[in-house]
């Protein structure tokens, strides 16, 4: 067991094993992605609210703000394995909530 591994288990002494943080940590993981548009870059992350059904990206306000979107019709993100591209299209249906 890593030494990290070790203090963890004893600063939070709950009933969870290190196979299942491995298994929460490669989830999240996931999630975290790198956004660039034409005038800054970032990063920020996907999540998902299930009482809403709502997908979020959430990040800081100066790598997507409403100026951003108006702007651009598109931004571009990266998946945390750096190879997976992807251009998330702006459109009248995306929100920015402050």
């Amino acid at each position: 067991m890593s030494r990290i591994n070790e203090e963890f288990i004893n600063k939070y002494p709950i009933p969870i094993t290190i196979e299942k943080i491995e298994i929460i940590l490669k989830q999240m993981k996931k999630s975290i992605c790198k956004i660039k548009n034409k005038k800054a870059k970032g990063t920020g992350f996907f999540c998902y609210i299930p009482n809403y059904e709502i997908y979020l990206m959430i990040t800081n306000n100066h790598i997507i703000d409403e100026e951003i979107i108006k702007e651009n019709n598109s931004i571009s993100v990266t998946l945390n394995n750096d190879q997976n591209n992807i251009d998330i299209r702006i459109d009248d249906n995306r929100k920015i909530l402050q």
